[in-house]
């Protein structure tokens, strides 16, 4: 170990004792013999990240696509675990501070806005007087990935190894099929938000993006290389029967959308395989459909043929029910545009980070929190943009898509390259954002 990873251990060291204390509840434990298994166990993952930052990231990886499923459902790990991903976040970024501080790296574009938003965090939570609690638990929900964006582009990853990565994501999403049908065996079609393989209860909505940044990295693949593969075929099928047993209706109706989009530069200088895209893409949806009306698997009227063709009535419906206290997407994008019109300063700049994240603290760490809960206007009740707009205001969902603007506009940039490979990654990232 050289002079740079002793440093760092020894003064991330407590930082990391004191964060794992509290995940597993060992500061209220009997007896001093819990500190010192906690401080060995601190110890331990200080040195494998600093030593093996890029295995950390895979262990990273098993624990965000497992670990609720580990707590929620199979309940053989305590809730407090899930802060474990926390841990590894703090010490790859701390790790990052202290590379970039001895070394003086400059930080790309989309880093310098993650930097602004940070600021910017800090200082929309001072100016409405957030508790220091709730910031804490704001940041760890909206904030953390972020950090590790940062931390994993300073670590110099090789081609090979990101090409290694991808395959370990594809391999967790294969696994996924396996760990549904048990799970469907168990339930059946009675509450499909319990059929999400290993994500954890009503984690659909990941399930639903992690599958369609699969299934677009294998279209990319496609596309750069000009023809249909059989083999990439079958595995986006197969894929696809997890969305189908969770019923992640958002999967359907945005394919799609994603695919038109991925299509759309080489429609005209390689017309048959872009159509023959487009036509993997129809019939997955058509075949999708029959099947889940000849097997009467969904709720009625909501395949994904018949939400599209009914949209405008799910949309009414939304805001007709909310007389009777239920509280659907729809009104939460008109509740929260018509609460930033009536209060500008909130509108612009938002409530402040943490100010509507639910978390075990409850609501005893936001003064609008007890509000918001009734009408699932939370970070654990409604989208991602509504819940940034309460928390961050207009502001901060401009920088949000100003990030993904720069990591799309990256994806252009490496689409124009001469190394093919690199106009693969530079499709996927496209399709991503």
């Amino acid at each position: 170990m050289n002079s740079d990873k002793i440093i760092i251990s020894a003064v991330i060291l407590g930082v990391v004792a004191l964060l794992t204390m509290v995940a597993f509840n060992f500061i209220y434990a009997v007896g001093p013999m819990r500190q010192i298994y906690i401080g060995i166990l601190a110890l331990f993952t200080v040195a494998f990240i600093l030593l093996f930052p890029r295995a950390a990231l895979i262990v990273l990886g098993l624990m965000v696509y497992s670990i609720r499923w580990f707590t929620d459902t199979l309940m053989i790990l305590p809730r407090e675990a899930t802060w474990l991903i926390d841990v590894f976040i703090v010490v790859l970024v701390i790790r990052t501070v202290f590379i970039t501080f001895r070394h003086g790296l400059h930080p790309i574009p989309a880093e310098k806005v993650i930097y602004i938003l940070l600021f910017y965090s800090v200082f929309i939570s001072f100016a409405n007087g957030v508790g220091n609690t709730s910031f804490l638990v704001g940041a760890r929900v909206g904030l953390r990935y972020l950090l590790l964006f940062i931390a994993a582009f300073h670590l110099n990853i090789s081609r090979k190894w990101l090409k290694g990565y991808i395959v370990f994501l594809f391999i967790i999403g294969v696994l996924q099929i396996p760990i549904a049908l048990g799970q469907f065996q168990k339930i059946g079609w009675e509450i499909p938000d319990r059929i999400t393989g290993s994500f954890g209860y009503g984690q659909t909505p990941g399930v639903g993006i992690f599958i369609l940044t699969l299934v677009s990295y294998l279209f990319a693949r496609m596309l750069e290389e000009g023809r249909l593969r059989a083999s990439f075929l079958i595995l986006i099928g197969w894929l696809t029967i997890s969305a189908i047993l969770g019923e992640v209706k958002f999967y359907f109706l945005f394919m799609p959308i994603l695919l038109i989009f991925m299509v759309r530069a080489i429609l005209l200088r390689r017309p048959a395989v872009a159509i023959g895209v487009l036509v993997t893409g129809v019939v997955l949806f058509f075949a999708v459909d029959y099947a889940i009306v000849s097997m009467n698997a969904w709720k009625t009227g909501r395949t994904p043929l018949a939400l599209i063709k009914n949209l405008r009535f799910y949309f009414r419906r939304e805001m007709e029910v909310a007389d009777y206290e239920r509280y659907e997407r729809t009104y939460h994008y008109t509740w929260v545009i018509r609460s930033g019109i009536e209060k500008p300063r909130i509108g612009l700049i938002g409530n402040g980070v943490g100010s509507a994240t639910e978390s075990a603290f409850s609501t005893t760490h936001s003064r609008i929190l007890a509000d918001l809960i009734p009408m699932k206007l939370t970070s654990a009740g409604t989208t991602s943009v509504v819940w940034i707009l309460l928390e961050y205001g207009l502001v901060g969902v401009a920088l949000v898509f100003y990030l993904l603007w720069l990591i799309f506009r990256r994806g252009r940039v490496l689409i124009s390259s001469d190394d093919p490979e690199e106009r693969i990654y530079g499709r996927f990232l496209e399709a991503i954002t």
